[in-house]
């Protein structure tokens, strides 16, 4: 009973010290919905179509020539393509493209077009009618005793919901606030408390180590949930964000974001126990944080990277934060489904608590 008496004190006097911080408001709410409004007002509308070309597709012949030369229109060869079927239902992909060519200069064509872009599969599908219709009226004219129409062709739609920006980019912010609020404002708080000594007169009293941090990463984990809600919500209101599978989603990004922030919180106390002032602090927390936000995949496709980049990207727990939460969030992902991103945020949270445990003192 006085156990809980004690955790009970110490996790009001957490939540209490942490709405009385601002810096710690700031960066875990505020800091990530300006990134959150800035990507989700901005102007992503210009057109582009990426359309994947099949290998089996023949490119010697005008249908192929013809899309080539449209500026806005990037033809992906099928081998350069990765998770075509997923793409194309949430309209990352516009199309994926067959040609097969016979007799002369005559071509089937065949497109999947994805749905999920009402305007893009508009677009794409006047293109490519446009390109064969004015192919066969020329065809028509110079061979007046052609019956069929020389070369045809046919769309399947494939449906889905679009990806838009800013499903990309929320979870993201949900992973940086994580961050902030895990690493940045837990070691923050054990540093001025060791600074000030007062974790040195709490030794020295009955309370228990653990039921002190246990209070903290009680009233941690709280407001950091609560910080995670505030971003979805807002998100949702103001900006269209997609949950895949309304609350159960939302209920599956609160989990993640609760194993994140106890596995961050062990970081933040590592760095607390390792630094020995303010300017060594202040460095190691840019050497943590730094490399995490810029190479995990908050801001940018992960895609877009080089080989040696996603190598070290994938020795980051925000990285597999970062997946997890957009797997859930748009894809309807369970949990088996993003176990290995569990696995590694706790297996990687457990040897941050070690590490604390060996390298954190009291003095």
């Amino acid at each position: 009973m006085n156990d809980l008496r004690q955790i009970k004190t110490f996790f009001i006097s957490g939540i209490i010290a942490t709405l009385k911080n601002p810096v710690t408001i700031f960066f875990g709410v505020f800091f990530p919905l300006i990134f959150v409004a800035a990507f989700g007002y901005a102007n992503t509308n210009n057109l582009t179509l990426d359309i994947v070309v099949s290998e089996k597709s023949n490119k010697n012949n005008f249908v192929y020539r013809e899309l080539s030369k449209i500026s806005f229109i990037e033809l992906i060869d099928e081998k350069d393509a990765i998770n075509i079927d997923k793409k194309l239902s949430t309209g990352e992909l516009d199309g994926y493209l067959n040609l097969t060519k016979f007799r002369d200069d005559m071509v089937l064509v065949n497109l999947e077009v994805s749905s999920a872009n009402s305007s893009n599969e508009t677009a794409i599908k006047s293109i490519l009618q446009g390109i064969i219709d004015n192919k066969n009226i020329n065809t028509l004219k110079t061979k007046s005793d052609t019956v069929e129409l020389p070369s045809q062709i046919s769309f399947d739609i494939v449906g889905g919901v679009e990806y838009k920006h800013i499903d990309f980019i929320l979870p993201g912010q949900i992973a940086l606030a994580l961050t902030n609020f895990g690493i940045l404002g837990t070691a923050y708080l054990f540093f001025t408390l060791k600074k000030n000594k007062v974790l040195k007169k709490l030794s020295t009293t009955p309370v228990k180590k653990l039921n002190f941090f246990l209070g903290e990463g009680l009233s941690r984990l709280t407001f950091g949930l609560f910080q995670v809600s505030i971003i979805v919500l807002i998100g949702i209101v103001f900006f269209d964000f997609y949950l895949s599978n309304g609350s159960l989603t939302f209920l599956l990004i609160l989990m993640i974001s609760a194993l994140s922030i106890s596995s961050f919180m062990g970081l933040g106390i590592l760095i607390a126990g390792l630094v020995k002032n303010e300017r060594s602090f202040e460095a190691i927390l840019s050497f943590v944080i730094l490399p995490q936000v810029a190479l995990s995949g908050t801001f940018f496709d992960l895609e877009l990277y080089p080989d040696w980049m996603k190598f070290i990207s994938n020795l980051l727990p925000l990285t597999y934060i970062n997946k997890a939460l957009r797997e859930v969030s748009f894809y309807n992902a369970n949990l088996i489904e993003i176990a290995p991103e569990i696995i590694f945020i706790v297996l990687s949270g457990t040897i941050f608590y070690i590490l604390a445990l060996k390298f954190f003192k009291w003095d």
